[in-house]
């Protein structure tokens, strides 16, 4: 199994959405019917289950206890639920307590067995991310840990410094955007030190519908965030699945390019400060 963590460096910039939209636009599909799986390994607490009215059980939690006797694949797959066709998720509880507890717990062993486990691949949504986490073993294990950030400058100011400390406990790290304004993503990605891997769409009606909002699955289909999700899923597909991926595609580069004419006041220049 491939395993891609999605993390955020502060607040809410959209780490869950992201997981969510990329597994249900993966390319790849097992002989299972599962495409790909969410696993819930926010040590801030899980909402998935919330969101979509699913149990708590079995989950992050139950999967945690099961585990002391051994992690197999049957043991695994016993503790999803699904979301929808070839999406399966492990949902974490939605106590900050109880999840740092299981991922102390599991967290090693569920890192190995799913780089092991063929077939399909993992999102796994490992919210705010340090050095410090119980969910480092899952991202340090990732072929790619993408942090997601929106362009704005009281995000790009935590970047810098939080992917330094993650580089140096031993992640691959790259970079999604969530918009475009008001810094282009080139240089947000730049100011950070981070490879661009790509942006999606700033869509606040897309990413309801995407939680099980009000909306046809024609409509999510064409919203802007599906989309760019779709086109991000594939890229970064690509990029796993090659012993030595590209920093990142021309496509990519053009896109977020286009949009840095626009802007006036550079990223460098607005973290330290200057006028």
């Amino acid at each position: 199994m491939t395993i891609v963590a999605v993390a955020s460096a502060k607040a809410s910039p959209g780490a869950t959405t992201l997981a969510l939209a990329l597994a249900a636009t993966w390319p790849a599909a097992a002989g299972d019917g599962l495409r790909a799986v969410v696993v819930e390994a926010d040590p801030d607490g899980g909402s998935l289950a919330a969101r979509f009215g699913l149990g708590y059980e079995p989950g992050l939690v139950t999967l945690a206890t099961a585990a002391r006797r051994g992690l197999d694949d049957a043991t695994f797959f016993a503790h999803l639920q699904t979301l929808g066709d070839g999406v399966g998720v492990l949902c974490g509880p939605p106590s900050a307590q109880h999840a740092a507890a299981a991922l102390g717990g599991v967290a090693d062993r569920l890192a190995v067995h799913l780089a092991a486990l063929a077939g399909v691949t993992a999102l796994v949504d490992v919210g705010r991310l340090s050095a410090g986490s119980p969910a480092l073993p899952l991202a340090r294990r990732a072929g790619v840990c993408l942090v997601v950030a929106r362009p704005r400058l009281d995000e790009v100011q935590h970047l810098a410094a939080r992917a330094r400390s993650l580089v140096a406990a031993g992640c691959e790290l790259g970079l999604v955007c969530v918009g475009e304004r008001p810094y282009a993503p080139v240089e947000v990605a730049a100011s950070a030190g981070l490879v661009l891997v790509g942006v999606v769409a700033d869509d606040g009606r897309g990413a309801t519908a995407l939680a099980g909002g009000p909306a046809t699955e024609r409509l999510l289909r064409r919203s802007p965030l599906w989309r760019t999700a779709s086109a991000l899923s594939v890229h970064v597909a690509n990029r796993v699945s090659r012993p030595d991926p590209p920093d990142v595609t021309p496509d990519v580069v053009a896109d977020a390019a286009r949009v840095g004419g626009t802007v006036r006041v550079s990223v460098s220049r607005a973290v330290k400060g200057s006028p």
